[in-house]
């Protein structure tokens, strides 16, 4: 099976992005004592960004109209799954935010040009679309950058984590300026992210909770991955898409 097949309507609904317009700016990688589903699923809500990233990015996705920060719309493609994240309207940027915009573009949320390939639901308010592509890869989108992560087991409580971060060509040095917000930006919100995960596997390995309760609005991605698991581990996974 080829990849266009494997992918099916979510590399459809991604075809139209500016890809060959991007230029690689920054790589992070970790090794990290945690299964890799559970490090997977730490990307797949938005109710943790209040909590984990309340210092860094505190009104960003969330905010007294949406506090836990649930996802404007979601797409099930098999084994896939696209969802976008909710923008707060009434973000206030910090300083360096606001520089780096008036450079060029950064990940925080600003200015929404327009190109195609991303907000396939066409929500009014939104930040970023979280493509998550079974197994171990994911691709986040947004206006103007992209960035990666892959997710590659070593062991049931150890997982090697890459991250590749891309965005639109530099024109000048305001630009980037911009993308050096964008670099030391996100590798901070992931040293928040990435602190969380250790302790996580502690809790699941000491055996005090045999179970969890796994909600339907806010974590309909990660019910969607258990489920997709369960189906490859019993030997009833599709890997064809539609």
């Amino acid at each position: 099976m080829g990849l266009v097949e494997f992918l099916g309507q979510m590399g459809r609904d991604m075809q139209a992005f500016p890809f060959d317009d991007l230029s690689h700016i920054a790589r992070y990688q970790a090794r990290v004592k945690v299964n890799w589903k559970a490090f997977t699923d730490a990307f797949r809500e938005g109710y943790h960004v209040a909590m984990v990233h309340g210092g860094s990015i505190p009104d960003s996705m969330n905010s007294p109209a949406n506090p836990q920060g649930v996802p404007v719309s979601s797409r099930l493609y098999g084994s896939h799954y696209s969802m976008s994240t909710w923008a707060n309207p009434e973000h206030k940027p910090t300083p360096s935010e606001a520089l780096a915009w008036k450079m060029g573009m950064t990940f925080s949320p600003g200015e929404q040009l327009e190109m195609g390939g991303v907000n396939p639901s066409g929500d009014e308010i939104w930040w970023f679309d979280m493509n998550m592509v079974f197994p171990n890869f994911y691709a986040a989108m947004g206006p103007g950058w992209v960035f990666t992560y892959h997710f590659w087991p070593r062991s049931v409580d150890e997982t090697d984590w890459i991250m590749n971060i891309y965005q639109m060509d530099a024109k000048d040095y305001g630009e980037l300026i911009a993308q050096e917000h964008t670099k030391v930006l996100l590798r901070d919100l992931l040293y928040e992210d990435l602190s969380t995960l250790e302790s996580t596997q502690r809790g699941m390995a000491s055996g005090v909770l045999t179970e969890l309760n796994i909600s339907n609005s806010m974590e309909l991605s990660v019910r969607q991955q258990q489920w997709v698991v369960q189906q490859w581990v019993n030997g009833d996974g599709d890997p064809g898409q539609v």
